[in-house]
């Protein structure tokens, strides 16, 4: 009896070694060798997954989460709980993800899963070279769980639809994270920016391998000079994607609160002719 209430224990205290935020390479060989109660995203493409991915892991793409075209507005709660459940998660699961190595789709997925109530999710960064030095398994074997029940205790302060941003009497900061001929409308495809919007492209909060910055160096980039704690913040992109990015960074590791996404982004806001926009 004593050796199974400290197994418990040891597991309890393990796994909140895990919770939450970034883990590094080291801990992610060890959560692969001993923890298989974790369950391992792998958010990449179909097609890279069936090439190679983490052993064990299932992979979710981020396409699957979108209502339809175009992409920017997500399915309904009851139906991302659905989706996520039938891949063995819910709830209270302990979730580890991945991607290419851009941390755009660990972003997106952390963002969607939190947003929906999962208690601790983690993201972690494909680094090829420090896989290796950890020797994390690779495989094109597919990996299934079984499907469980997600209960959803939605955080709605996460988002924001473009109806309420254009009704609020004081505008917060807004912020594009796509790239800058986007922004500008030099690109060909996109029209400009949102009104009052300011520049600062997903990839200003990753270094040069696509780990993201610390609290630090994130608060010395010069779009977010003048900003506090108290400000509120809401990101955009086309979709979400890339804004996501710029969440997880500005909430999760500088510790700003009032920090939003922008429901349906660029690609809703364009829908409405009425919208106006900038260059």
């Amino acid at each position: 009896m004593r050796r199974s209430v400290l197994s418990i224990v040891l597991l309890l205290v393990s796994l909140m070694t895990y919770a939450g935020g970034i883990i590094t390479a080291k801990e992610f060989s060890d959560i692969i060798k001993g923890k298989p109660e974790v369950v391992i995203i792998d958010a990449q493409r179909a097609s890279d997954y069936a090439t190679e991915h983490v052993k064990g892991a299932i992979n979710i793409w981020q396409q699957e989460l979108f209502a339809g075209k175009p992409d920017g507005i997500l399915k309904s709660p009851e139906e991302l709980a659905k989706l996520f459940g039938s891949r063995g998660i819910s709830e209270s699961t302990v979730v580890v993800i991945y991607d290419d190595g851009s941390n755009k789709y660990t972003s997106r997925l952390w963002f969607v899963l939190t947003m929906l109530g999962a208690k601790d999710v983690s993201i972690t960064t494909k680094d090829m070279a420090e896989w290796g030095k950890y020797r994390i398994p690779l495989t094109s074997q597919p990996a299934k769980r079984t499907a469980v029940n997600f209960t959803v205790t939605l955080n709605g302060a996460m988002g924001i639809s473009i109806t309420d941003l254009k009704a609020l009497a004081n505008k917060p900061i807004l912020i594009d994270t796509r790239k800058p001929e986007e922004f500008n409308g030099s690109d060909g495809k996109s029209l400009g920016h949102l009104p009052g919007a300011i520049l600062l492209n997903y990839k200003d909060f990753l270094d040069a391998k696509g780990n993201f910055l610390t609290a630090s160096q994130i608060m010395a980039l010069p779009a977010l000079t003048g900003l506090t704690a108290d400000s509120e913040v809401v990101f955009y992109c086309n979709s979400g994607v890339l804004a996501s990015v710029g969440y997880f960074a500005l909430h999760e590791i500088v510790g700003f609160k009032n920090v939003k996404v922008l429901d349906g982004g660029y690609n809703y806001w364009v829908l409405d002719k009425a919208n106006s926009l900038e260059k």
